[in-house]
């Protein structure tokens, strides 16, 4: 009896899973490949992220607010834990087997699943509505590839792949000296499509910060096999969908800016994302070079002290913030610090700061040969100051910016005595006297042995170990 219940309760599940999916409008792994497979209903093959997967995510974005009343996460196999975000608050997810939150009353327009383990593989994600499951399928997708007429350096940061990631903290920067006049963006479909109309997020849309001051599109061409069409962009966020009448058919979409906006202190051109729409919806162009791009980064780097760092959790030592970093082989990383500090018996202070971009490792080697590797980040910080009185008003401010510069990688395993000596000499000026004591502490060679990393640089300056 139990198993005829269970195989119809199944029944019910799969018949109202399979009528109308809700198509995403975006499906994105903070790392890795694979992930559209947490949705083809098949519980034993899913999505991992490289390395430690701790911090590590899925992001569910859907087209319209969608009332979520539950959210199901099957693993592979094995178990582990879960953070499950529904707008951008949280709820921890649980269970043994599957792992469950609730998204609450309100429709909610993305669902983030923060991986809380080491190691966990997400074998599938399921929604319900109103008690019954809801059908929620991917993005679609057309087999393609694309280029750019210029992209601005370094490329890993700014390459046109980042307009059809589904994320808007990434996109395309030009590179030519003007401000993006007459460059373009080209896409070649593996097979004729006919497009009707082309969605576009104009300018960096990172963060209203990174959108003022960079130059945005004003009109485009779009054109293809079957002809062009000249398209006015409004000069705000958000999304701008774009009728083409008649509808360009063919194998070749090509997309020219013609005139831009001005950015108050960048003169590089920014798109954020781009989406097509055909007679069926809208899809979005894919290959797979992000992922042949992070394999060739892991390969790379194997002689290098990224190595030691890359996709692994790690955690702040000696300075007075304590927090997080994950500097991952796709590029990308995420890092969060809080500084607490008492002014008085009644009053107290606290300073929050998640980071999150691009760091790319440079060519150029240091002048002083001391063995670290040297990148750049590409970043936007949200800071959030917290003050806190027992017996009067509390406040709170946030703000949201660029930051990033160039920076130092050190590790202790790889490097010399020499070099090792002559970065002791620069923990000697005013100000690192907390490095100075931890590395006198244990030594290079004992912070070797605990896999301990040095970061100098204008965002990063700390210890960091892998946990």
């Amino acid at each position: 009896m139990t198993r005829t219940c269970c195989f119809f309760a199944f029944t019910l599940w799969t018949l109202s899973a399979a009528a109308d999916p809700v198509r995403l409008r975006g499906l994105v792994a903070t790392s890795g490949a694979g992930v559209e497979r947490v949705l083809d209903g098949d519980d034993t093959k899913g999505w991992q992220p490289p390395g430690r997967a701790t911090k590590e995510g899925v992001t569910f974005a859907f087209e319209e607010p969608t009332k979520i009343d539950k959210v199901a996460i099957t693993p592979c196999q094995g178990g582990g834990s879960a953070l499950v975000y529904c707008d951008g608050s949280y709820r921890t997810a649980a269970g043994t087997k599957v792992l469950e939150a609730s998204c609450g009353d309100q429709p909610v327009r993305t669902v983030f699943l923060q991986i809380m383990s080491d190691s966990f593989c997400v074998g599938e994600v399921r929604f319900t509505q109103g008690g019954a499951a809801l059908a929620v399928a991917p993005p679609r997708t057309v087999a393609a590839s694309f280029d750019a007429s210029s992209t601005l350096a370094p490329a890993e940061a700014f390459h046109p792949s980042f307009l059809f990631d589904g994320r808007l903290d990434f996109g395309w920067a030009e590179g030519a000296p003007s401000s993006g006049e007459k460059e373009s963006v080209t896409v070649r479909f593996d097979a004729a499509q006919t497009v009707s109309a082309v969605e576009v997020w104009n300018g960096y849309q990172r963060s209203d910060d990174h959108f003022a001051k960079n130059a945005r599109a004003k009109t485009v061409t779009v054109s293809g096999d079957g002809g062009q069409i000249t398209l006015q962009l409004a000069d705000k966020s958000g999304p701008q969908k774009l009728a083409l009448d008649p509808p360009i058919v063919g194998k070749t979409l090509k997309i020219t800016v013609d005139a831009v906006y001005p950015g108050k202190k960048y003169k590089d051109l920014v798109l954020s994302e781009l989406r097509f729409f055909d007679a069926t919806g809208p899809f979005m162009p894919a290959s797979s070079y992000r992922e042949e791009k992070q394999k060739q980064f892991i390969a790379a780097h194997k002689a290098t002290p990224a190595n030691a760092v890359l996709d692994a959790p790690l955690t702040t030592m000696c300075s007075a913030n304590s927090g997080s970093l994950k500097l991952r082989s796709n590029a990308s990383f995420i890092a969060d610090f809080t500084e607490d500090e008492a002014v008085d018996a009644t009053t107290e202070r606290s300073v929050k700061r998640v980071i999150e971009g691009a760091w790319v490792p440079s060519p150029e080697k240091s002048a002083a040969k001391d063995g670290a590797l040297v990148f750049d980040l590409y970043a936007k910080q949200y800071l959030s100051r917290a003050t806190f009185r027992a017996y009067g008003k509390s406040s709170k401010k946030e703000t949201v910016g660029i930051i990033g510069g160039k920076h130092k990688l050190y590790d202790f395993a790889s490097m010399s005595d020499a070099a090792y000596a002559a970065l002791v000499e620069t923990w000697k000026a005013p100000g690192g006297e907390a490095f100075l004591a931890c590395g006198n502490e244990r030594g290079r060679a004992g912070l070797a042995k605990e896999k301990i990393v040095f970061i100098s640089g204008p965002v990063f300056n700390d210890f960091f170990v892998a946990k």
